[in-house]
């Protein structure tokens, strides 16, 4: 093709239809080109979804261990690299094949990961909040509130765009939200 690039991402992209297909070999194969293209070039991101997406799939084929191999490399990447997503989606990945090896407590170990590191993506946050309460009658009470804020990242990722902290931008990416609650009160 000439871009190299482009052909790396086009072999991604027919490893993801093949493997659809459970036609596995097929699918690893353009998984190595895709990992091939991918050191060649020195972009480790792909290296680590070549990696993880080869580990899918020997999942999907039932070969845990294999997959598990295929996982280490790429959280290896994801994290030497500072690849926050990827590292999630592997993790995840690796908790799905120790769990289907019986492996559930390195498996829920392995998903806790995954989440404690979803939840760090988002890494820069602005919220407040401001709340009236007031009696209506003897036991009810009453809360009016506004709560504003979001969450940012602290680079560019290309699964989020525009999710980059802009400064110029900020006040305009706020959501804002408001409402009205009751509560009892049997005191």
């Amino acid at each position: 093709l000439g871009d190299k690039k482009l052909e790396g991402s086009i072999l991604n992209n027919m490893g993801l239809v093949y493997s659809e297909l459970s036609q596995f070999d097929k699918a690893r194969e353009s998984y190595r080109k895709y990992l091939a293209i991918a050191r060649e070039l020195k972009m480790h991101r792909e290296e680590a979804i070549a990696l993880m997406n080869t580990g899918l799939v020997c999942f999907k084929q039932g070969k845990q261990d294999d997959a598990l191999g295929y996982f280490k490399q790429s959280l290896a990447i994801a994290e030497a690299e500072g690849y926050e997503q990827v590292a999630t989606y592997t993790l995840s990945n690796m908790g799905a094949a120790l769990n289907k090896k019986g492996e559930y407590a390195r498996g829920l170990e392995s998903f806790q990961k995954s989440v404690q590191l979803a939840d760090k993506i988002g890494d820069a946050k602005i919220e407040g909040n401001f709340e009236y309460r007031f009696n209506v009658i003897r036991i009810l009470n009453a809360a009016l509130f506004v709560d504003a804020g979001n969450i940012w990242l602290r680079k560019p990722y290309t699964s989020y765009p525009g999710g980059e902290f802009i400064f110029s931008k900020f006040m305009g990416q706020m959501a804002i939200g408001a409402g009205m609650g009751f509560r009892l009160d049997f005191n």
